[in-house]
């Protein structure tokens, strides 16, 4: 081996350390983020079953219906 075949051995092996190290901090950043996401979806439903939920409002009749004035006739 010479010393130019070496020093791209040596280049390739560092950057597949390289990669390696940064495709394990993503894939953790990835599950810390898919954790946190987990934990804030529990907190909400536990939010949602025990929060009163506002009912909808109900139509305030100002004219009657056609049918409230056909049968009055």
């Amino acid at each position: 081996m010479t010393q130019d075949d070496t020093s791209k051995d040596l280049i390739i092996i560092a950057l597949k350390q390289r990669i390696g190290e940064m495709s394990s901090a993503y894939e953790y950043q990835i599950a810390t983020i898919r954790a946190e996401y987990t934990k804030l979806e529990v907190v909400y439903r536990q939010l949602l079953s025990t929060t009163p939920q506002p009912q909808p409002p109900t139509e305030e009749k100002i004219f009657p219906s056609v049918d409230d004035l056909l049968g009055d006739a």
